[in-house]
């Protein structure tokens, strides 16, 4: 936004800063994003005009800098990331606010700030700092942290002492600026229909509204030096208004941005045909015993048991809730949870006769069990939230609690049954990598576990100690000789336990391979995958490499028929007259007019009867964080997903293997292995961080081990790391997108697309202005504008009987509501923002020419596709506009056109048949027949009755050794 010089004034646009003439014209860049690989913010001149000061976030980390416009020098001011900041009128310090105190900064000693005591505020947090014109005071908002509305106003000496109102108590201020003469402050405040307005107020006097405009942005006012107007930002453009309001004027200019943009050439997305040996690559649970020679399972719907380099037995059938894995100290058994999403319980299988018997049977849901090595006790956490009928977003029964149950005891009913030992780590997981159960202590006397970089050492009393260790470990375990071994960095480690001080002393690396799903026998072999499957390292040194032991051989469907059947083809095109489709190995093999193909050599006949079809729709924005959501998603339509992230990544392409073994049904899976989340060490199943080029090659080794198809970001910083990332990825042949496409080093360096609009982006937080529309455009990115995901907050506040859907209530785990109901009716107004800007948005990309593809983001309703296609529409998109992209849009962003997407010869056989026409409403989307996946007509009664096989019986099923 606009600076303090005479002639100029200075802004910043697509995260570079440029001068512009107060009157307008050709802006000129001061600095280059894609040169410096940074993004610069807020510049602010300096009273005599010769530097800027802006806050950027540069490689070596986000911070304060000036420049000098002499020479064009960068001066690094300060590393902490600081708000708004203002000019001394003498220019030699900067008012700021770190900690949420006023502090005075000289630029020149910048580690030496002045802290400004304050005195008689309301509240203790302060923001918005600005430096009255005479140099003896400076004015500020008082306000929650974090409250967007604003605040009130209030004056303190420079010297700090006592604050002084500026204005009515009720005000809520942003962003003050005096006038030259000291006498009034201009602000922000919202007007009486909430929208955000320039204002003015004299000193002591009642304030004055000065705009009336749509999306005026809060950041910063200015004024011109002869205090006649104020310059301000709105609906992207620059624009003045008179001191005492009138007629405002548009200060027009234009900016030119020139960059090389690295072309991406990502691999065709392929999926596997019918009579295909594949190898399994996903689990359920997977632990090594504690003899270090046999390895257990959860699989393909079975629990496996192999000796290491043999030949895995199928012990039992397992549901698809199957979860986790602990050994019996003797290696009689094995300890597991299954169940419906915030129902789970924990089972026991004996491996010799493979009879499974209930372990717990509590309110709320039981996973992550460990089994003691005295073999006495199974540990596991509970979290009791579910199922209660508090609303979901009181939290005040969410926890998570460490429980002990006898191991040999009968069905556990009742937490009276148990030892509750307090409070624990989520065993969720969704954006920390969280571990996968707690540790028992050799003696059977204690249990450790991590949460981040926080140890927490819990004995049998419920006595706790906790500290914070220099370490980040994943996937760890508790040795019999007192170490721990863990994951970081994408590296396997050993390190002792110091108990006394609980904390971890020097660690030492085992081996240089990449290493994820760690665990760890009695004698200190350790398991783990690596890039060419599973490994076992031991105590000598030694290295066994297993390969993936587990394989299936995909399915062929009969010949398939479906007649008279009126087709929008996904391709943007208006339907014809009804045809036939002839289904051949999963594939569409002929399409001919209506009655052409005879009996189809034998194939299965279904008359459509003149339905209209879609192809299978794809959803470019789910969240696998249940594992209903799979077969909710096919139940409505939804023949592919693409995951942005589930709770962890063995257990996605688990379920991906079995449903493209046919052991499972749901969509195919489009996996991008985890959330990449920026510069660290941190190495998990659901999140990654990656600094330096050997932790990229190993990340990316480790998600192509598990056969990602993209790369999915989560960045909000780090701009040269994130564009390497970029790079790596794309040399790996994948896509990748995110919760960003900005600033413009990530375009330079060839990201593909971006998720979300809305406040999940930057510079999309509010209303994608057109500087984004036109670089989205011209560098041929697309959008997953997921409006949904924000709509859907307000929906469900207003009527939480959503999520008992009419048709799929089965579908809604007791999770799945509780996730869905988690929002504060308070936070209603605020998503309701969110969702009008994000169609505000959606329709000037679309309008814009930028490629907009369909994704929910709203794991916790069933139809969510549906609802998604009708907030496009809502957006300006034709209800075809709106299928194509959940269809053959959605095909070419995962780089699967000539596989799915559309209905044509030579396509998977992916078909959706509904009863009414959905380019009259696009409500009718909602209306389905019959679904057709891969050329098999699905049971989508047998779907509805999916929880039925979600909890195991009490004895197992005679494994079929499949």
């Amino acid at each position: 936004m606009p600076g303090h010089r005479v002639h100029d004034s200075s802004f910043d646009l697509l995260g570079q800063l440029w001068t512009l003439p107060v009157q307008g014209g050709r802006a000129e860049p001061i600095t280059n994003a894609v040169q410096d690989q940074s993004e610069d913010l807020d510049p602010a001149f300096a009273p005599d005009g010769a530097s800027i000061v802006f806050r950027a976030d540069r490689p070596g980390g986000r911070g304060l800098f000036r420049l000098s416009l002499a020479d064009g020098e960068v001066q690094r001011i300060t590393d902490q990331p600081l708000g708004a900041y203002s000019w001394s009128p003498d220019g030699r310090r900067l008012a700021v606010v770190q900690g949420r105190q006023l502090q005075l900064l000289d630029p020149a000693q910048a580690d030496q700030p002045q802290t400004i005591p304050v005195e008689g505020l309301p509240r203790p947090p302060v923001s918005h700092p600005a430096w009255a014109p005479s140099g003896d005071r400076i004015a500020l908002v008082n306000a929650p942290q974090g409250a967007r509305a604003g605040g009130s106003l209030w004056e303190v000496p420079v010297d700090g002492g006592a604050a002084r109102p500026l204005g009515p108590p009720d005000l809520q201020a942003r962003s003050p600026a005096y006038a030259p003469d000291g006498g009034s402050l201009a602000f922000f405040a919202a007007d009486s229909a909430g929208a955000f307005q320039v204002w003015v107020m004299d000193v002591g006097e009642e304030p004055a509204q000065l705009t009336v405009q749509e999306d005026v942005t809060p950041l910063h006012v200015r004024w011109l030096p002869d205090g006649s107007r104020l310059l301000y930002h709105a609906g992207g453009r620059l624009w003045t208004v008179p001191r005492h309001g009138g007629e405002v004027s548009e200060i027009p200019f234009t900016a030119r941005v020139q960059l090389d943009r690295q072309q991406p050439n990502p691999r065709p997305v392929r999926f596997t045909p019918p009579d295909t040996r594949v190898e399994a690559r996903g689990h359920l649970g997977m632990a090594l015993a504690p003899g270090g020679e046999r390895i257990g399972m959860l699989a393909l719907g079975q629990l496996w048991v192999f000796e290491v380099g043999g030949t895995p037995r199928a012990v039992t059938s397992v549901p698809p809730t199957a979860a986790g894995l602990s050994w019996a100290p003797d290696e009689r058994a094995v300890v597991w949870s299954a169940g419906v999403g915030g129902a789970e319980d924990l089972f026991a299988t004996d491996l010799e006769t493979g009879q499974t018997r209930q372990v717990t049977a509590l309110p709320g849901s039981e996973t992550a069990p460990a089994w003691s090595p005295d073999g006495a006790h199974i540990a596991f956490v509970h979290f009791r939230k579910p199922a209660l009928t508090t609303p979901g977003w009181d939290y005040s029964d969410a926890d998570h609690r460490l429980h002990v149950v006898p191991a040999e005891a009968p069905l556990v009913e009742s937490t009276t049954g148990t030892v509750d030992l307090g409070e624990t780590f989520s065993a969720l997981g969704f954006f920390q990598p969280s571990q996968a159960s707690p540790m028992w202590s050799s003696d059977s006397q204690e249990l450790l576990y991590f949460e981040g970089p926080q140890a927490t050492l819990v004995d049998l009393e419920g006595g706790r100690r906790r500290a914070q260790t220099e370490a980040f470990p994943t996937f760890a375990s508790w040795n019999a000789d007192g170490s721990v071994t863990y994951v970081e960095d994408g590296l396997l480690w050993r390190t002792p336990f110091l108990g006394d001080s609980i904390d971890l002393g020097e660690p030492a690396r085992i081996s240089d391979d990449p290493a994820l799903y760690a665990s760890t026998a009695l004698d200190g072999s350790v398991l783990y995958v690596s890039s060419d499957g599973l490994r076992i390292r031991r105590p000598s040194g030694s290295l066994e490499q297993l390969g993936w032991p587990l394989g299936f051989t995909t399915e062929r469907p009969d010949a398939l028929l479906v007649r008279n059947v009126r087709v929008i083809p996904g391709t943007g095109a208006e339907p014809e007259e009804p045809v036939d489709l002839l289904i051949r190995n999963s594939r569409i093999d002929r399409i001919a007019a209506a009655g052409s193909l005879g009996d189809g050599g034998g194939a299965t006949v279904l008359d459509a009867e003149g339905r209209t079809a879609i192809p299978g729709m794809i959803d470019l924005h789910s969240h696998l964080w249940d594992d209903a959501v799979l077969p909710a998603a096919l139940f409505y339509g939804v023949t592919t997903v693409r995951d942005m992230g589930s709770t962890g990544l063995a257990r996605l392409v688990g379920h991906r293997d079995a449903i493209e073994a046919g052991l499972q049904a749901g969509p195919r899976i489009i996996t991008g292995g985890v959330q990449f989340w920026g510069a660290g060490r941190v190495t998990g199943g659901a999140g990654y961080q990656v600094s330096g080029d050997s932790a990229r090659a190993r990340a990316m080794s480790l998600m192509a081990a598990f056969g990602a198809d993209y790369l999915k970001m989560r960045l909000f910083s780090g701009w040269a790391d994130a564009a390497e990332l970029v790079r790596a990825a794309h040399a790996q042949g994948w896509t990748t997108s995110g919760h960003v496409a900005l600033p413009l080093p990530f375009i330079a360096a060839g990201a593909d697309g971006m998720e979300h609009l809305g406040p999940s982006g930057l510079r999309t937080d509010e209303i994608v202005y057109d500087d984004v529309v036109q670089l989205f455009r011209e560098a041929g990115m697309w959008v997953v504008p997921t409006v949904l995901g924000y709509a859907s907050v307000p929906m469900v506040i207003d009527d939480p009987e959503l999520l008992d859907d009419r048709e799929a209530a089965e579908l809604l785990t007791p999770f799945l509501r509780w996730w869905g109901g988690r929002f504060n009716p308070r936070q209603k107004p605020g998503y309701e923002r969110f969702t009008e800007h994000t169609r505000t948005s959606a329709r000037k990309l679309n309008e814009g020419g930028v490629t907009l593809a369909a994704g929910a983001d709203v794991p916790s309703i069933p139809w969510a596709v549906h609802a998604e296609l009708e907030e496009l529409v809502e957006s300006g998109l034709t209800p075809l506009e709106a299928i194509t992209a959940a269809t053959g849009t959605a095909a070419a962003v995962l780089g699967a056109s000539e596989e799915i997407g559309t209905i044509a010869e030579g396509r998977w056989a992916d078909v959706v048949i509904l009863e009414s026409d959905p380019l009259e409403d696009i409500g009718n989307t909602r209306e389905i027949w019959h679904v057709i996946k891969g050329g098999v007509v699905v049971d989508r009664n047998a779907l509805r009755r999916w929880t039925e096989r979600a909890t195991p019986a009490r004895q197992s099923e005679t494994p079929d050794g499949r």
